[in-house]
């Protein structure tokens, strides 16, 4: 046994870790994306994970137009129209 091998049998674990890690970071994002106020999350923390999802490029079943539209919904709320105006925009870009 030589003396990297132990660092060698670390690199897989890193490797799935991360992905693990990946995965769940985005589904946690999309729950409170899809959230409503009502469920205890601040708009701010909604739209922080909506602009994560926006960042990983929306994901399958949630399109980037839906995200937009939520964090828009968010912003409206928080009373940032020009923001909500903006995601509006891209949501009509999009089409």
């Amino acid at each position: 046994m030589t003396r990297n091998q132990p660092q060698l049998l670390l690199i897989p674990l890193f490797v799935g870790l991360s992905i693990w890690l990946f995965f769940w970071v985005g589904d946690l994002a999309e729950r409170r994306c899809r959230a409503s106020w009502d469920e205890g999350y601040s708009y701010d923390l909604m739209i922080a994970d909506c602009t994560l999802l926006i960042q990983l490029g929306g994901r399958a079943g949630y399109p980037l137009a839906v995200v937009y539209n939520d964090r828009g919904v968010s912003y409206r709320w928080r009373r940032d129209f020009k923001q909500a105006i903006a995601d509006a925009r891209k949501i009509a870009q999009s089409k």
